[in-house]
């Protein structure tokens, strides 16, 4: 397949948006868009972002979408808010109508209309569930779940074929995301579960759904959804790139799999990502504890410069290193030719004397950095500042 697809992801600033872009972002066979109603993270990670969308319940959003579609000629677009219902399954939590049909304490509760499980709660005993009930606010009543909570990632292919079920356990939840979870062995259960969900609904691509373990130690389906998660990638770090593997589908390409058989765990928490108005075309940086610390490559250090490299920059090393720069950098791996100048300086030698104009500086001195911007007025980073000079967008 030669063609480039553009696939817009919308809404764009959701953790599932974020996994589908990760798991895209290198494909050579694709082009990201983003779009998003509000300003947002998305603008942070996706190169083109189109902003100021209508709501999703206004009409004026497909008319909108549709001239997004056609100004970037988008063949695709990647929906990340989806669900399906099932009924009439053995796997599904029990329900009561009524107080008299409960056969036993604790349940579970809920207000029939709300959102998740705000305002949810367990009740203990009959006489504590009559004082909710008389609070005049209607209640699904449900059995109550204790025991550990899953998802399950699965993939069926574009013949009906169910490929992929691979369970990962919800360890640490945050906003109804797992922010820490690991691959579990696949039991027959499960295995049965989802089975039976992909032939009673018609699948095509990635899905998932969630259980959650009754007091007997039996799973019960809390959620299905035929959409990326936001924690998929625990999977595609196996080998399973649910996002793209659903698009080979919409392309008619039959696939076949190679997961790594590994005990995998993911934990993420908040990560920072910057965007500044410094325009440079030169960027000077020292080498000792800059370019090489504690005797290792600075490796974050690294992705800047090769970044810089790729956008055109001009990188110059600027050094008062003792011995030999070059057989020391080849020790380190680091080619000289990144570098369209490699200047050694003595002690008593000034790094403002060699540094052009529309340039930054990056170097651990504090000393060597207040010189640089004194007598230069430049832009000057030390190790810890570089975060804010990636471009996260692909």
């Amino acid at each position: 397949m030669a063609d480039v697809k553009n696939i817009l992801v919308f809404p764009a600033g959701t953790e599932i948006a974020f996994e589908i872009h990760d798991a895209l972002k290198n494909s050579k066979f694709v082009r990201l868009f983003g779009a998003t109603s509000v300003p947002c993270h998305a603008e942070f990670v996706f190169q083109t972002c189109v902003t100021g969308l209508p709501f999703v319940d206004d009409p004026a959003l497909i008319p909108a979408l549709n001239r997004v579609i056609d100004a970037y000629g988008i063949d695709y677009v990647y929906k990340t808010r989806t669900y399906r219902f099932l009924s009439g399954a053995p796997y599904l939590p029990a329900f009561y109508g009524s107080p008299d049909e409960i056969p036993g304490y604790p349940v579970f509760i809920k207000p029939a209309v709300g959102q998740g499980s705000q305002g949810a709660r367990i009740i203990r005993d009959r006489s504590h569930l009559e004082e909710a009930l008389s609070e005049g606010q209607e209640y699904t009543i449900c059995e109550y779940l204790p025991g550990e909570e899953l998802t399950v990632d699965c993939f069926t292919d574009r013949h009906g074929s169910l490929l992929v079920v691979s369970p990962r356990s919800r360890e640490r939840i945050r906003a109804g995301i797992a922010v820490r979870s690991r691959n579990l062995p696949l039991t027959e259960d499960l295995q049965s579960i989802a089975e039976d969900i992909n032939r009673r609904l018609s699948f095509n691509g990635a899905w998932f759904f969630q259980v959650k373990k009754n007091a007997a130690g039996q799973f019960r389906l809390l959620e299905i959804a035929p959409r990326i998660a936001g924690t998929m990638g625990l999977t595609r770090n196996l080998g399973i790139n649910m996002p793209l593997l659903t698009l080979y589908n919409f392309w008619g390409i039959d696939v076949s799999l190679i997961p790594n058989r590994e005990d995998l765990l993911l934990d993420r928490a908040f990560i920072s990502r910057f965007r500044t108005d410094i325009s440079y075309s030169s960027v000077y940086v020292d080498f000792d504890d800059t370019l090489i610390v504690r005797g290792k490559v600075n490796a974050f250090l690294m992705m800047f410069l090769y970044q810089a490299f790729n956008q055109g920059k001009r990188l110059c090393l600027l050094t008062r290193h003792s011995t030999d720069i070059f057989s020391d950098l080849e020790k380190a791996c680091i080619p000289a030719s990144l570098f369209s100048e490699i200047i050694r300086l003595d002690e008593a030698g000034a790094k403002t004397d060699y540094i052009a104009p529309d340039s930054i500086f990056i170097d651990d001195s504090f000393s060597e950095r207040k010189r640089v911007r004194d007598a230069l007025g430049i832009p000057v980073f030390d190790l810890d500042m570089v975060e804010s000079l990636i471009d996260w967008r692909s």
